[in-house]
């Protein structure tokens, strides 16, 4: 089977959940939930084709902050080389 390379940058989308509203000009909002996992459709879309079998492999570049830490961490867990 053919399969699937990507180049791309590793988004992350930082997700708050759990507040009632969304804060107005000047006021701020407090969660104890907060997540973050991949985002962007170059980014997901080889995991979704992982998870379907097709061999992927993703190319990246990335440094040694917490972001990049954490991009490579979410990307092992869905198997993405």
């Amino acid at each position: 089977m053919n399969g699937v390379a990507v180049i791309d940058r590793v988004p992350i989308d930082c997700i708050f959940s759990g507040m009632a509203g969304f804060p107005g000009a000047g006021e701020e909002l407090y969660t104890d939930r907060f997540s973050m996992t991949l985002g962007g459709g170059a980014c997901v879309t080889p995991v979704r084709l992982g998870n379907m079998g097709v061999p992927v492999r993703y190319g990246t570049f990335l440094g040694q902050g917490l972001l990049s830490k954490t991009a490579e961490t979410l990307l092992d867990r869905k198997s993405v080389v």
